[in-house]
């Protein structure tokens, strides 16, 4: 209820944004010109149907904060495979999840600009919806349960149906196909008998991601991209010298990098306070020098070295028969590798707006509650931190709420100074660029009007205030 009631507050207050000026009820085409012209994506159909003029009633905040909420929930579902309980540690977890998604993503963009939760909350609401059964069937697996799995059609239509929609959602699908599919594999080999709905679910998956794939708008948007040089073909890619291909590579595994330094600096010391070494401080601090040096000489071999470093682990602690460290080293594993597969799709671009990386922050809760799950364990101290995690939580939502009721006055005041200036005869208005400045870092990533009155958005929002140029000083 504390959450919802923190995401209803800012969707009441946060002011119409960039895309989303002037767009109205457009149905079913403006759905099907956006997917043969501009964006595929099965949330951005929703949004320029009916989701940007939703954006403007009152219902939307109730709607898109309940999502929000719902999200957070699914989050941890996800990871723990149950509903969350009234102990420390789930709270600390509920906070972990909180802390990144307030402080490591763009939080305007994807919980409260109509477009970018369009695209992004609403669609990994679906996504985490269909991947929660299959989560639900290996945690049954794992502890071994013997309770029958629900194979009726109602399960299998459902999932397929789900996934179709999950699929549409977002380019990033493909992992999860791949994934998917290797656990069909070791199920064949391991002869472990899959329920139906668990190929329908795949298979739907699969087809809404074609859907997407094949859209003509989004392949418009990469020609476009192309030709700006945001974006490489695969025949420059081809052309590229070797060393050019190097150094592409390199550059594309930047993203986050001194994050997963300190995971994997951390990890080690798990392994290395359960060796015998003397003057572990020392051989620590190297380690961790190393790691980071590794990571400036090539962030490609730094992830490559922190799996199989990861996998080695898990091995060496299985075979001591210390099954937490196991588990440990192994789950932080995957999620690197998780992580690399993602960043290796994305050959073509270099970079992605903060908007699209909650799949990487949604990575990096799951290495967080790992560790704050081996360090109550073995300390007995989910109480404390779970404390020091909700004042931490508590003092940057508040510094959050400062920063969007400070965004919603500078907006009144240059609606109320536009509109000023239309009595007085202006045609032609320019207003101050702190309006659209924010001292929160995660405000948002949309496009903001600049200098030049011809340019998008400068346009959109002349015509949203009804004047012939707007502009930015």
């Amino acid at each position: 209820m504390i959450i919802y009631s923190f995401l209803l507050f800012l969707n009441f207050i946060f002011p119409i944004q960039s895309d989303d000026l002037g767009y109205g009820f457009r149905g079913f085409e403006g759905a099907y010109r956006s997917y043969m012209d501009w964006n595929g994506r099965f949330g951005e159909l929703l949004r320029v149907s009916f989701g940007s003029y939703l954006g403007t009633t009152l219902f939307f905040p109730f709607i898109n904060a309940l999502l929000g909420t719902y999200l957070i929930f699914s989050i941890f579902m996800l990871f723990l495979a149950r509903l969350p309980r009234q102990t420390y540690f789930d709270n600390g977890v509920f906070l972990l999840i909180l802390f990144v998604i307030m402080y490591h993503t763009t939080f305007g963009s994807i919980f409260l600009w109509t477009a970018g939760s369009f695209n992004y909350l609403w669609a990994y609401c679906l996504i985490l919806s269909w991947l929660i059964p299959y989560r639900l069937f290996w945690d049954n697996y794992l502890k071994k349960y013997k309770k029958p799995y629900n194979t009726r059609i109602t399960m299998c239509l459902g999932m397929f149906i789900l996934g179709i929609f999950a699929g549409w959602s977002s380019e990033f699908g493909i992992v999860l196909i791949i994934l998917l599919c290797v656990s069909c594999i070791y199920a064949f080999y391991a002869k472990i008998k899959l329920p139906a709905w668990y190929y329908y679910g795949i298979v739907g998956f699969t087809i809404g991601w074609i859907v997407l794939f094949v859209s003509p708008g989004s392949a418009n948007r990469l020609k476009m991209s192309i030709e700006n040089g945001a974006t490489y073909s695969f025949k420059q890619l081809w052309e590229m010298t070797l060393w050019q291909k190097v150094i592409h590579i390199n550059n594309i595994y930047k993203s986050y990098s001194l994050f997963f330094c300190l995971i994997t600096s951390f990890v080690w010391c798990i392994w290395l306070v359960k060796q015998k070494y003397k003057n572990k401080i020392i051989i620590a601090i190297l380690c961790i020098v190393m790691i980071f040096a590794i990571k400036e000489l090539n962030n490609l071999i730094f992830l490559f070295l922190s799996v199989m470093g990861c996998f080695y682990g898990s091995l060496f602690f299985y075979k001591r028969q210390e099954i937490l460290e196991s588990k440990v080293f192994f789950i932080i594993g995957c999620l690197f590798f998780i992580y690399m597969l993602y960043i290796g799709i994305l050959i073509q671009i270099e970079a992605l707006s903060g908007r699209a990386q909650l799949h990487y922050n949604i990575i990096r809760m799951a290495m967080l509650i790992t560790l704050f799950y081996y360090i109550t364990l073995k300390f007995n101290i989910a109480k404390y931190i779970t404390y020091i995690l909700g004042i931490i939580c508590i003092l940057y939502a508040c510094f959050i709420l400062t920063a969007f009721i400070d965004k919603a006055f500078k907006w009144q005041r240059m609606v109320g100074y536009v509109e000023g200036q239309k009595l007085m005869g202006a045609k032609h208005v320019v207003v101050d660029k702190e309006t659209f400045y924010s001292f929160y870092g995660g405000h948002g990533d949309w496009s903001n009007p600049g200098q030049d009155p011809n340019g998008w958005p400068n346009t959109t929002y002349a015509d949203y205030f009804n004047v012939e140029t707007f502009s930015v000083k």
